[in-house]
């Protein structure tokens, strides 16, 4: 392939990519164990290893799952954090080109946060996407994941999330479909407050909610918005692009979207409604 069809595939490449966020998401709670994805039918927070998984149509233990993966002997039994998953960190492909080092074993516990709509963000990610932040929005229940990360999933985690920060929600209403709801939980915020339309934020329509009030918009709406907001003389795949290959640029873009940014308000200081178990529907066929 000479370098002109290179580059062009590459430009299709970083275009599909950052249009597709927030990438596939699991239609049940699910564990990555190596190169594989298992359905999580059970799982004690404290006891990874007793948890149940659904591996060729039986239900087996985490534990023997991950040693017929040759997972490390000492990944079940190493502390996890909490850490709610909400954007791409829901999405088992996402994580895996995210962190390709540090997903021996990593559960994703589906459920549904009230309170709390997932919306864009004001910013530009690496990949030429607009991505995924959290605000109040207290009539709002919302399809969320908690992954539970050892601390050095969690350092990766923190160091990937340049444009977020690690905010503490415990107490946050939380509703999970195999597992008590975690005492603890940490959430990465955006830095730059949320992205707003008309005076008013953007919910990501990719995300299952119930009574949402934000108006929703999908990748490539939101994209063709905040091209127009911050570089109108370009065309969209030019937008995405020269953020993704000059990251200076994306910056540029940011610090636009940033004024009329709103910023995040702690869903906990609001009412919330519909605090038992999850509600948010998803179509499907209920595979992971």
């Amino acid at each position: 392939m000479d370098s002109a069809r290179a580059n062009e595939t590459d430009a299709a490449d970083v275009l599909a990519r950052a249009k597709a966020y927030p990438f596939p998401r699991p239609r049940s709670s699910v564990v990555l164990v190596g190169e594989h994805v298992f359905e999580l039918v059970e799982v004690e927070p404290g006891e990874l290893a007793a948890g149940r998984v659904r591996a060729d149509g039986e239900l087996v233990s985490l534990a023997e799952v991950a040693a017929r993966a040759g997972a490390p002997a000492g990944d079940l039994a190493a502390p996890r954090r909490a850490v709610l998953a909400y954007g791409s960190n829901a999405s088992p492909e996402s994580l895996r080109w995210k962190f390709p080092d540090h997903v021996s074993v990593l559960p994703l516990l589906r459920g549904a946060a009230a309170g709390v709509d997932v919306v864009y963000s004001a910013h530009m990610s690496v990949y030429g996407s607009i991505p995924a932040t959290l605000q109040a929005s207290p009539a709002t229940q919302v399809e969320v994941f908690v992954a539970l990360l050892t601390d050095a999933q969690l350092e990766r985690m923190t160091a990937w999330e340049i444009n977020a920060a690690p905010e503490r929600l415990d107490g946050l209403a939380v509703a999970l479909e195999c597992a008590p709801r975690p005492g603890e939980l940490t959430a990465f915020v955006s830095r730059h407050g949320c992205l707003t339309a008309e005076g008013g934020e953007i919910a990501v329509a990719a995300v299952d909610a119930e009574s949402r009030t934000y108006p929703a918009m999908t990748e490539p709406e939101v994209l063709e918005h905040a091209r127009r907001v911050s570089a109108p003389d370009l065309s969209l795949d030019e937008f995405v692009l020269e953020g993704v290959r000059d990251y200076a640029r994306a910056r540029q873009y940011t610090e636009r979207l940033k004024r009329s940014a709103r910023p995040f308000i702690d869903p906990r200081e609001r009412p919330a409604s519909g605090e038992g178990r999850t509600t948010v529907r998803r179509g499907g066929d209920g595979k992971p």
